[in-house]
């Protein structure tokens, strides 16, 4: 259902699928607020709604059954149909229409389907998280329109092909909860320690030499007499995330769950040094956001066929045979960081600089009196 009017217990609008009746638990996204419907009046095309409680909601929410709920994104994929009017490159600003309005958009990426047409698939990320259908599941508010300074420049279609649903890991559950605090302070263990706790969250490819770096820059730090670990991808995997798989989802919660260990370690007086793939930058902006000024993202940087050649696990091959779904930079996507604290360029300089400029920076910005 598509909102036009915001009042106290009641929303006026258009039916856009399914029924509504009374009783009915529904749910308004993307401020994922519930209510009980008690009353429906009017048509499919002016219909208004009396819930149970009051409700927040604006015009371009959208109501739903709690059990066919939109997702919740800022980055989606958009099929288009047809020759775009104007060439569209990557950073291109447009607004996106909606059956539920307008909404500012960036194009990330353009693939395209045949190499020289300008027909593909492109990646658009939003400032803020939007409540979207897929086209496959409702067409109409699965259709979206590109518009460049008001004029339609393409059409399309909405997909999540390799992208996740953010619902989850943006909605608290626990509810009755209240922080504890610590009698030791940061300043207590920095001056313990002699540095500061911090993340350092190595992102980059499979292949592209993130474990290698983490554990060589852990040992580093130790002979410094450093308080510094190790959270390794595959390690994380056997313990506390074995009960992930690999989809956009998994991938994300994966990331949501050792963002937050790693805060805790960097909380504790820790180095905390993060080797993860981490494929999408909305997941490694949480990760920031738990860790706060402590986070440093630092990019492994190597080109995919470089990484493939490597292939150190044999996963690159497997995935190519159409073994392993999912994979990222092969039939999933990786978005590189942009605008990362330290770029490791492992296609060029060997382990021994790596390690010297990461060792470097880790030290300039774990300092007690480093600004």
């Amino acid at each position: 259902m598509l909102l036009t009017i915001q009042t106290v217990r009641q929303v006026s609008g258009r039916l856009l699928s399914g029924r509504i009746e009374i009783g009915d638990e529904i749910v308004v996204s993307p401020i994922n607020q519930r209510a009980i419907i008690f009353g429906v009046d009017g048509t499919n095309d002016n219909l208004t709604l009396h819930f149970d409680r009051d409700v927040q909601v604006s015009p371009n929410c959208l109501i739903s059954h709690v059990h066919s709920m939109p997702i919740e994104t800022d980055v989606f994929l958009v099929e288009i149909d047809e020759n775009p009017s104007v060439a569209l490159k990557e950073d291109h600003e447009l607004e996106a229409e909606f059956v539920f309005g307008l909404a500012k958009v960036t194009m990330q990426s353009l693939k395209l389907i045949n190499e020289g047409e300008p027909v593909g698939n492109a990646v658009f990320r939003a400032p803020r998280l939007l409540a979207l259908d897929l086209f496959d599941q409702n067409p109409e508010t699965g259709t979206v329109r590109l518009l460049d300074n008001g004029v339609e420049v393409a059409k399309g279609r909405v997909s999540m092909d390799g992208y996740a649903d953010q619902r989850a890991l943006v909605t608290a559950r626990a509810t009755n909860i209240t922080r504890v605090d610590h009698r030791v302070t940061s300043q207590h263990r920095t001056e313990r320690y002699k540095h500061q706790g911090a993340v350092i969250w190595l992102t980059g490819l499979s292949g592209s030499g993130k474990s290698t770096l983490a554990v060589e820059l852990e040992k580093e730090l130790f002979n410094r007499d450093r308080l510094a670990y190790v959270l390794d991808g595959d390690n994380i995997r056997h313990g506390l995330n074995a009960n992930l798989g690999f989809s956009p989802e998994d991938r994300s919660e994966n990331i949501r769950r050792v963002g937050e260990v790693a805060a805790l370690f960097s909380r504790a007086g820790f180095i905390t040094i993060s080797a993860f793939i981490s494929p999408y930058r909305s997941d490694r902006a949480r990760a920031r956001t738990a860790a706060g000024e402590g986070f440093h993202e630092v990019y492994v940087s190597a080109d995919l066929s470089v990484c493939e050649q490597r292939d150190p696990k044999g996963l690159y091959k497997r995935a190519r045979a159409g073994e392993i779904p999912d994979f990222t930079g092969i039939s999933a996507p990786y978005e590189p960081p942009e605008s990362a604290e330290l770029v490791i360029d492992t296609e060029n300089l060997g382990i021994e600089e790596c390690v010297k400029m990461m060792a470097e920076y880790v030290e300039r910005v774990t300092m007690p009196d480093h600004e």
